[in-house]
């Protein structure tokens, strides 16, 4: 709150210069916008220009899926500004790749992608809303400065909240898929088949009604070949995915295959044990619907319900005290 203090006090002290020099803000304003438009128009010839696109394939052939592609092409297009961008503090830089990776976007360039939004979202939405204040509701310098404050703080706001909302999603989507892929992995199990054999199958029978929960599998497969542990290459499944049951799915993993025991018999009881807490889980939702009900009878039902029982009474007793 500090910073928005300090900038009401600037615009407050700035106020009786600029008060009624209007030609002077809409000038600022005007250069403001030219030099992010100019900005916007160099990121993008930057990004599509097919002779850099070419030297840049050249230099690395395995461009990655198509997810990442866009994030590659921002980061090849900001790399002259990317000191400015990109905060230097690694503990926030840690923590922004892992909500990143938790989204479900992977690669060194989604930090500096995700940045380079944010940073044309607040420039952009501050002037945007500067103009419209300045031009459409004939605000003064200073309200116009409040809106262009406004807008820069909406833009700061909106690809974390964003983000906030993916991961959200995945995360559901992986919750909702586990139960039966574990069903699956304990089948194939069961019948004979190892646990890299059986991530295999299950990933590929997967794919078309589960595929966020599918392509996390393919990728522990894909990090098996490649010569990793299964062990880690599980783990790296628990980091990705962020999900709290896969993290005790790959951890009751990792002591049966220390301690030796039958993995198929611990993959078992572990379905047994993750039913229970489902069906806990949907216990708990179950009892508070009634409590979340309280809103919406109070504010939308029972008010229509006083009107249609009570509002004739009401109106034949004002009528008979009219007639006294």
């Amino acid at each position: 709150m500090e910073i928005f203090d300090q900038l009401a006090q600037v615009l407050t002290a700035l106020k009786p210069i600029l008060g009624n020099s209007q030609l002077l803000f809409l000038i600022a304003i005007g250069v403001t916008f030219s030099l992010f438009v100019l900005a916007l128009l160099y990121i993008v010839g930057r990004a599509v220009d097919p002779a850099r696109r070419r030297l840049m394939e050249d230099g690395n052939v395995s461009e990655g899926n198509d997810k990442n592609k866009l994030a590659k092409k921002i980061d090849r297009s900001v790399k002259p500004i990317k000191g400015v961008i990109v905060p230097t503090k690694e503990k926030e830089l840690s923590q922004t790749a892992k909500k990143l990776v938790y989204a479900g976007f992977r690669g060194n360039e989604t930090v500096t992608a995700f940045y380079a939004v944010k940073f044309i979202l607040v420039i952009g939405l501050a002037v945007l809303f500067a103009l419209i204040a300045f031009f459409y509701f004939r605000a003064d310098t200073s309200n116009t400065l409040y809106a262009m404050l406004a807008g820069g703080t909406l833009g700061l706001i909106l690809p974390s909240y964003y983000l906030d909302k993916r991961i959200e999603k995945r995360q559901t989507q992986i919750i909702n898929a586990f139960p039966d892929v574990l069903d699956l992995l304990v089948a194939c199990t069961e019948a004979g088949l190892g646990l890299n054999a059986a991530i295999q199958r299950v990933a590929r029978e997967t794919e078309m009604m589960y595929p966020v929960l599918s392509a996390e599998l393919e990728q522990v497969n894909i990090d098996i070949r490649s010569g990793v542990e299964r062990t880690e290459a599980l783990k790296g499944l628990a980091t990705r995915t962020g999900v709290d049951d896969i993290s005790g799915f790959v951890s009751m993993i990792s002591q049966s295959v220390r301690f030796g025991t039958s993995m198929a018999q611990t993959m078992r009881i572990y379905a047994e044990d993750f039913r229970d807490k489902r069906m806990q889980r949907a216990e708990e939702k179950a009892a508070k619907v009634s409590t979340k009900l309280i809103f919406p009878l109070v504010l939308c039902i029972f008010p229509s319900f006083f009107a249609v029982a009570i509002g004739p009474a009401v109106i034949a007793i004002v009528r008979a005290f009219k007639g006294v």
